[in-house]
């Protein structure tokens, strides 16, 4: 995509991540026009950021960013992102204040829990972990002589 005046927020710039307003775009152009240093200080995670409603935190932004630019070939710059996420705050330690599940340690278990299954479901980590799973019992029945299900719609 190219930056035009009707979409530029940085009107006095038309470069290509200009237009864009995902963290992941925001660094790359960052990186490009600044360069590391100015990246890092810019993209720095609060060390003490306050619980949000979507339960992500500076750590998951970062890593989710990083996955994308990844995605586009920029490596390098997916490379400092991961870096400034390891020292990151997860969002899993973030569990919100308003939160159904709070009513003590149990409450904020459930909390996690549910936010992991979330996490995965997000990733792809989920539907890989079923397909994997779908794939070995198919084997099992194959190797005990049965007929795999099949699924009827």
């Amino acid at each position: 995509m190219t930056a035009i005046q009707t979409n530029n927020p940085l009107n006095e710039d038309t470069d290509e991540f200009a237009c864009f307003l995902t963290t992941d775009a925001l660094a790359a152009y960052l990186h490009h026009k600044f360069g590391e240093d100015f990246l890092r200080q810019a993209l720095a995670p609060d060390p003490n950021p306050e619980p949000t409603e979507s339960g992500i935190g500076p750590k998951e932004t970062l890593e989710d960013a990083a996955e994308k630019l990844e995605g586009r070939g920029l490596d390098h710059v997916a490379a400092i992102l991961r870096d400034m996420a390891k020292d990151a705050i997860s969002g899993i330690d973030l569990p919100p204040d308003y939160s159904p599940y709070n009513d003590g340690d149990r409450g904020i278990e459930l909390w996690r829990n549910k936010w992991l299954q979330r996490r995965k479901l997000e990733s792809g980590e989920l539907w890989h972990e079923l397909r994997r799973k779908k794939a070995q019992r198919q084997r099992q029945s194959q190797i005990n002589g049965q007929k795999p299900p099949h699924h009827q719609h």
